[in-house]
């Protein structure tokens, strides 16, 4: 563990967005096992604490903004990891704790009860002074995907979008529309453009986009659409479903300039204005 550890602080080091924590949640921040929020009473529980936080009543909404804000952080830790780096961690809902900052979702808590993964060759091809011993050899990146797909999607994320639809009725279209958004703004803007892990990154991102579903790829919950008005070369994510952000108090006419309701003029407008896009 303290190896694993050591390997994440490299990467805080090149300010990758790594809200991964081992072992302990920082002091003053509380952790809730995922497990928990599989069971009606810790959902319903936790979801009433956000819509209460944001100031609403409108449990879908806070629920998508719950999901959402979860999903980021555990895709964020899980998929830099692996791509960055090729070390795979096993974030099933047993092994995963949601870690609270002001009663929001800020971080992913794993309290590892497996070796970390890891494909040999990407890790000592940017750190070759992490020592790997006692940690499972994988012979691919195939198999590397595989094991981190199925604990963090299959039996993780899956199961909290079922949990999520039958306990407070939202539509797991938005949900996964959630996901899709955020890992094509993780490789787009935060892992492709980094030169060490370029072919890493492209590698990964049509897989995670195009072999992962949950009625529809992820690259199927969203559009690009070029907006030669903001720029030459300006092209945005238009999502399929919205994350209902505008249903939060005050926030009626600040849809993200992702959301699907906004006009072509009006997302034109949101970019000259507001700059860097929202995930």
């Amino acid at each position: 563990m303290l190896e694993l550890q050591r390997l994440c602080d490299k990467l805080h080091e090149r300010d990758m967005y790594l809200p991964l924590y081992l072992q302990h949640a920082p002091a003053g921040m509380e952790s809730i096992p995922v497990a928990t929020l599989l069971t009606e009473e810790g959902l319903t529980a936790m979801i009433d604490r956000v819509a209460a936080r944001l100031g609403t009543d409108n449990r879908i909404a806070a629920a998508s903004l719950f999901q959402k804000r979860y999903a980021s952080k555990l895709l964020a830790s899980i998929l830099t990891l692996m791509t960055s780096v090729g070390v795979g961690l096993l974030a099933d809902s047993d092994s995963t704790e949601l870690v609270l900052e002001d009663g929001l979702p800020a971080g992913i808590l794993l309290r590892q009860s497996d070796v970390p993964l890891v494909y040999t060759e990407r890790l000592l091809a940017i750190f070759p002074e992490i020592d790997t011993t006692g940690w499972t050899q994988v012979k691919d990146t195939r198999q590397l995907r595989k094991y981190v797909f199925e604990a963090m999607f299959e039996h993780n994320m899956f199961q909290l979008i079922y949990h999520i639809t039958s306990t407070v009725g939202l539509s797991p279209k938005v949900m996964w529309g959630n996901i899709g958004n955020f890992c094509a703004w993780l490789y787009d803007e935060e892992l492709i453009g980094r030169p060490h892990m370029r072919a890493f990154a492209l590698s990964d991102r049509h897989a995670v986009m195009n072999s992962i579903g949950y009625g529809a790829a992820l690259s199927n919950t969203y559009d690009m659409v070029a907006l030669p008005e903001v720029g030459e070369d300006t092209c945005v994510r238009v999502r399929h479903t919205c994350c209902l952000w505008n249903q939060m108090p005050g926030q009626e006419k600040s849809s993200c300039v992702t959301c699907p309701r906004l006009t072509r003029e009006e997302r034109v407008a949101r970019l000259k204005n507001q700059g860097p896009l929202h995930k």
